[in-house]
Parts: C-alpha cells; structure tokens; sequence
C-alpha cells in the first residue's frame, strides 16, 4: 500500500507545483527515499536553498515521514543533525490522509515562521525571542556560508 501512495504523491507533486519546493526526486532503487530542495522565499533564508530527504516508513500512511536538513540551517525547530520539530509530522499529531504536498507546504511555512515554544536549539530559540534582527543577522550569514546557491 505504502509504495502505490508515494507513488501517486510523488505523480501530482511533479505535476502541482510548490513555490520554494524544488527538485523532489525519487530514489529508483528505494521509492520510500526522496530528495528535494527547499528555497525559502522569507528573510534571512530567501537567498539560499537547503536540500532535504524524505523518507517515508513502509507502513506510511499510517506512520509519519522523517524528513530532514541536508544542509545547516541556523533556525530553531531543527537541530544540528538536521532534524525538524515539525507538528505535521509529529507520530501523535499524523493523519493518513494527510498528503506530502501539505507536509512541505507546512515545512516551508515553519521555515518562514519559527516557532521557538517548540525549539530544538534553546540558544537559537531564544536569540530568536529576543533579538530578531541579530537573529536574522546570523541565520543569513550562516545560510550564505552553509547553504547550497540559490535554485
């Protein structure tokens, strides 16, 4: 069941297209792995672009994909290793019926808004409360130093 649904997901994602969503490909060995670009449209990340990976469990869509950062990304609701803390996403909060074009809008919107009540770096979570213009200093910086070129 699960690779029948990537399958049709990842058919209408190629043919819908996602402002800031760029390159999903699937993996022709694995359907259950999928690469992508994301090219945030927000300051301080609209001038570069960070790939993730998706990665869908074999009992999807009953169980959440795990997505995550291929590249540093200084935001508050991922983590050093890539991890997000995304609600969509989360195992309590998942809905079979929910599609993967939604999950990245989400991802995106929560890149654009950062959510620091549910921060995965304290530090980062709290130069965000409470200084965002350095904030917005230092993500750019590291984004133009860390990320890939803009697509």
């Amino acid at each position: 069941m699960a690779v029948r649904r990537i399958a049709k997901e990842y058919t209408k994602l190629q043919d819908k297209k996602i402002e800031g969503v760029h390159s999903i490909t699937m993996d022709e060995d694995n359907v259950l792995h999928w690469k992508g670009v994301l090219s945030p449209t927000v300051e301080p990340y609209n001038k570069a672009s960070f790939g993730i990976e998706i990665n869908f469990p074999e009992k999807y869509p009953f169980q959440p994909p795990k997505i995550t950062f291929k590249h540093p990304i200084y935001h508050p609701n991922v983590d050093e290793k890539g991890a997000i803390c995304l609600q969509t996403i989360d195992p309590a909060n998942w809905k079979p019926a929910r599609q993967i074009a939604d999950v990245l809008k989400d991802l995106l919107n929560l890149i654009h808004a950062p959510e620091p009540d549910h921060s995965l770096r304290g530090d980062v979570g709290e130069l965000f409360s409470k200084d965002r213009a350095e904030f917005n200093k230092v993500a750019a910086a590291k984004a133009e130093k860390q990320a890939a070129k803009r697509q």
